[in-house]
C-alpha cells in the first residue's frame, strides 16, 4: 500500500511541476507556427545541400552511380507525392475538426469527412509501397538492406 502512496505523490508531483517547467509561449500556436516555419526552411535547404551527401553514402555503401542516382530519384518523386497527400490528410482532417467543434449533427458530414481521410491514407500506403517496389525491382536484396540501414528509404 505504501508503494501505491508513493507511486501517486510522484506522478502528482510531476503533473504538478509540468506547468512550472514550461517557458511562456511555449504552448500558443504563434510559437508552432514559428517553428515549422522554421523547420521548412532547413528541410529545404538540408535537401538541395544533401543529394550530394546522399549519392556520396550510396556509392560507399556499395551501390554503383547511376542506381545510386535512380535510388535518389526514386525517393525524391514519391517522397513528393507522399508529401502532397500528407497536406490533403491534414486538410480534410481540419474539415473534420470543424464539424466536431460545431457539434454537428450532420452525420452524413462526418462519414464523408471521415472516408475522405481514410481513402487518403489508403492512398498514402499505396504510394509507399510503389516507392518500396521501385526500389526492390532497382536493387539487389544486399543493396535494399543496405540502403535500409542508410535510413534513406523504406525497401520493405
Amino acid at each position: 500500500m505504501k508503494a501505491r502512496t508513493t507511486l501517486a505523490a510522484i506522478v502528482a508531483a510531476s503533473i504538478l511541476a509540468i506547468p512550472a517547467l514550461a517557458t511562456p509561449g511555449e504552448v500558443s500556436g504563434k510559437s508552432f507556427g514559428a517553428l515549422r516555419t522554421v523547420n521548412k526552411r532547413v528541410n529545404s535547404e538540408n535537401s538541395a545541400m544533401n543529394e550530394q551527401d546522399v549519392l556520396k553514402k550510396l556509392i560507399e555503401a556499395g551501390i554503383d552511380e547511376p542506381q545510386a542516382t535512380r535510388v535518389i530519384a526514386i525517393n525524391k518523386y514519391y517522397g513528393s507525392e507522399m508529401k502532397k497527400e500528407h497536406a490533403t490528410i491534414a486538410a480534410q482532417r481540419k474539415i473534420l475538426d470543424g464539424l466536431v467543434r460545431s457539434n454537428s449533427a450532420n452525420e452524413a458530414a462526418y462519414k464523408d469527412a471521415l472516408y475522405k481521410v481514410q481513402y487518403s491514407k489508403t492512398k498514402l500506403q499505396s504510394i509507399s509501397n510503389s516507392r518500396a517496389s521501385a526500389l526492390r525491382t532497382l536493387l539487389k536484396p544486399s543493396q535494399q538492406a543496405k540502403l535500409m540501414s542508410l535510413k534513406l528509404g523504406r525497401v520493405g
